[in-house]
């Protein structure tokens, strides 16, 4: 049961700074990470800047449109594979590029046995070209 006036403390951190006039640099970053982690339902009272890989790119790009037209045209027939099938295979991509490209650990993170993981990657991928599944990946890390 929640508190009727409970408030929620989080924290943002942002890089180091070398010189004092870098201070607005990090207090943006530190802004940054807060908003990032409040989009993408991250849990924990303390965010990092140089922890958040593609979000903090993605952070800065003023122009929403931009990223979906970006997404639609990488990852656009992923998504209706998912929405057509209920299936989840995002998530499995998601998992998968978080885990440095490694089905074993994705695998184990998932719950699922490792044929499982190999049979989505190899079969279900087959829509996204290699080139696409790499440029993904350096993008988000």
């Amino acid at each position: 049961m929640q508190r009727e006036n409970e408030m929620k403390l989080c924290v943002g951190v942002g890089n180091s700074i070398a010189y004092p006039d870098e201070a607005k640099r990090s207090r943006n970053e530190a802004a940054a990470a807060i908003r990032v982690a409040a989009v993408t339902d991250m849990q924990g009272p303390v965010y990092f800047y140089k922890d958040q890989g593609i979000y903090t790119l993605i952070s800065h790009v003023d122009d929403t449109r931009v990223l979906d037209e970006y997404v639609g045209k990488q990852l656009g027939k992923l998504f209706r594979y998912d929405e057509i099938n209920t299936g989840n295979l995002c998530e499995t991509l998601e998992n998968y590029l978080a885990h440095d490209c490694n089905a074993k650990k994705t695998a184990e993170t998932m719950f699922l046995h490792r044929n499982t993981m190999n049979y989505r990657l190899k079969n279900n991928y087959v829509e996204l070209s290699e080139e696409q599944v790499l440029e993904i990946y350096k993008a988000a890390y």
